[in-house]
């Protein structure tokens, strides 16, 4: 959900030009000491071309409830996974919950489930350390700027057939000044991974593990992607990212798995 040592965007809930706003998260009453919420899919969270919601738009709404605990928001975050469970829809209302699995002195761990018309979507397992932010927490909130694509918001360039450069800019960060979002990090790095696979033709991410180890101070963001096998159906992909703007500093990797796009 944050950085290394500032606030994340979900305790923040004040800006209405955060790529956050398109999910339309609300926060539900919590059951005990499972967090609930709520989001939509739709165009605003489709990969541009296509009608298939990123897969990072969904990390993203693992990171932010996940993050926001029924006690209070807790940052930051140091690793998330998430698996698809079948293909995702392009539209319609998603359903979270997550369930602590560890709540330690240092670490925080949560199940996330997503349910689309109550079937699971996905499955996500976060690690915040948990300190917490000392507010009640919402998502953002607001109009969303951009309506054609969830890329729409990081603009991404291409200097190679193996990376993806996108600008640390407000509108994918924690705040100003602040590091990369998670959930933005995730998206690059979904990117980077479709790209280096473009070649073997379209692909889609359907399973996504980033681990987080450091901030973006400077940006830009790169996504350098290596291939590392293709077996049937699915490639398995290794990203590293790092700050470009400061000595290629390592900000986070990534093991991102891909189908071809039907």
């Amino acid at each position: 959900m944050t950085d290394l040592g500032t606030r994340g965007p979900a305790a923040d809930g004040t800006r209405s030009d955060s790529f956050l706003t398109v999910l339309d998260m609300r926060m539900l009453p919590p059951d005990g000491e499972t967090a609930r919420a709520t989001a939509h899919l739709g165009p605003a969270t489709w990969a541009k071309g296509t009608e298939r919601p990123r897969l990072g738009a969904l990390v993203a709404m693992a990171d932010i409830v996940a993050g926001l605990r029924p006690t209070g928001p807790v940052v930051p975050t140091v690793d998330l996974n998430l698996q698809l469970l079948r293909p995702a829809p392009a539209r319609g209302r998603v359903d979270l919950e997550c369930r602590p699995l560890k709540a330690g002195r240092r670490l925080f761990v949560g199940e996330v489930l997503m349910r689309h018309e109550g079937t699971l979507l996905a499955r996500s397992v976060a690690t915040f350390i948990n300190r917490s932010y000392g507010g009640t927490g919402s998502p953002p909130r607001g109009p969303a700027r951009r309506e054609a694509s969830f890329d729409d918001w990081f603009l991404p360039s291409y200097p190679d057939e193996r990376t993806v450069l996108v600008e640390r800019t407000e509108e994918i960060s924690n705040g100003p000044g602040a590091t990369v979002q998670g959930g933005a990090q995730a998206t690059v790095a979904e990117l980077a991974a479709e790209w280096v696979l473009s070649p073997l033709g379209p692909h889609a991410a359907v399973d996504l593990d980033i681990r987080y180890l450091g901030r973006v101070a400077a940006g830009p963001l790169a996504a350098t992607a290596d291939v590392l096998a293709v077996r049937g159906d699915r490639a398995f992909v290794s990203v590293m990212l790092t700050d470009a703007g400061a000595g290629d500093a390592v900000v986070a990797h990534a093991s991102v798995v891909c189908r071809p796009e039907a």
